[in-house]
């Protein structure tokens, strides 16, 4: 599974890979995705399918609703100034913060509880990791992120 140093190396494979996870599906609709042709670095190509970058913003919205349906308000865990804070951490490299909220959601779900009972809810077990990575960068295409958190632009 590729890491969010893949993810801040190449934003756009993120978009392969969300749409190819089988814990996010749930999340995607048909009229999110869009083939792609990539190169596989031998000459040869292959047509993929990929989160249109302008879907993002709702996937991630579908994502944080029904998280919060399932009882975790990973709006307030990402926005709160109580906990992530992404707003005040933007000054930042954006590899940086994405591997910082990857690390405070991975947090969130090994330290068990509440957090880990909402989050298996929201993806599958054996996918929650990978979504979780995913996640982490998906919210930094087109500045996701820093809409749902409101942060103001400097």
């Amino acid at each position: 599974m590729p890491s969010i140093d893949d993810y801040e190396m190449d934003l756009q494979r993120v978009l392969i890979d969300a749409a190819a996870e089988p814990a996010l599906r749930p999340f995607i609709d048909a009229a999110d995705l869009e083939t792609r042709t990539i190169d596989l670095g031998d000459g040869s190509q292959a047509q993929v399918q990929a989160i249109a970058a302008g879907a993002v913003k709702r996937v991630i919205e579908r994502i944080v609703t029904e998280a919060r349906k399932a009882g975790a308000d990973l709006k307030a865990w990402i926005c709160s100034p109580d906990e992530f804070n992404l707003c005040a951490r933007l000054s930042g490299k954006a590899g940086d913060v994405m591997r910082q909220l990857h690390a405070f959601l991975n947090k969130k779900w090994t330290q068990g509880g509440l957090n880990a009972a909402a989050l298996a809810a929201l993806f599958t077990a054996p996918g929650i990791g990978a979504a979780l990575t995913i996640f982490s960068a998906l919210g930094f295409v087109n500045a996701v992120f820093v809409d749902l958190c409101e942060c103001p632009l400097t």
